[in-house]
């Protein structure tokens, strides 16, 4: 059997935003994960300039089986 979870948590627009200021004043530096949080926070920006909502959300599959060997074949 497998069952489907799907979460989506509505946040009000301007707590999305402030929580998107935070995250662009804390991507400093020159390393990987600073430029992809910026990138990432710069394209969020502009989805919103646009009037898009956005939402967190989760896509989650729970798989039963037997025993481990049989959730990996799976």
């Amino acid at each position: 059997d497998t069952v489907l979870n799907i979460t989506l948590v509505i946040t009000p627009q301007d707590v999305l935003e402030a929580h998107l200021e935070k995250l662009a004043r804390k991507s400093v530096g020159d390393n990987q994960a600073s430029a992809l949080t910026r990138e990432a926070v710069d394209e969020a920006r502009k989805l919103i300039g646009r009037k898009h909502k956005l939402y967190r959300g989760n896509v989650v599959f729970y798989l039963t089986g037997k025993d481990e060997q049989q959730l990996e074949s799976r």
